[in-house]
């Protein structure tokens, strides 16, 4: 058995993911020696040189698969100071992505409060809880009740 100590830990697999469908998905990176996967969303891929992990980390970390998308770091015990800094700003640009994006999508979906009042987005009879006939919700005018 070939082992090396040039691995990548993967985290964020779904459970369906099996070592040969990781070791696909890693080997354009380079000569995969060998994967393993957890069925907590985790896995090891070891390469046959460090430039191989190098560009494992620089082109596999948050790319998909099987419709998750999966980060590619090395282990804990062979980061650097310059590694981890580097993989806190990657963090950062990606949460910043993520909220830009909910915001601009909860946006779009929903009329503003503003248009609202000027009567742009619905019956405004009706977003003050009533039915366009002020009926009281039993049928009954307000006035019957």
């Amino acid at each position: 058995l070939r082992r090396s100590e040039f691995r990548v830990i993967v985290s964020g697999l779904p459970p369906s993911v099996s070592w040969q469908d990781l070791k696909d998905h890693c080997r354009p990176a380079g000569d995969v020696i060998y994967t393993d996967v957890d069925r907590q969303g985790g896995g090891i891929v070891e390469f046959a040189n460090k430039a191989d992990q190098e560009y494992a980390i620089a082109k596999l970390d948050d790319t998909e698969l099987k419709k998750a998308f999966i980060r590619v770091k090395k282990p804990k015990e062979q980061m650097t100071e310059s590694d981890r800094s580097r993989s806190r700003e990657r963090q950062r640009d990606r949460d910043r992505r993520a909220r830009k994006t909910s915001r601009s999508r909860s946006r779009s979906r929903s009329t503003s409060r503003s248009d609202r009042r000027r009567g742009r987005g619905g019956d405004e009879e009706e977003e003050r809880g009533r039915g366009k006939d002020d009926r009281d919700g039993k049928g009954r005018k307000d006035d019957d009740a």
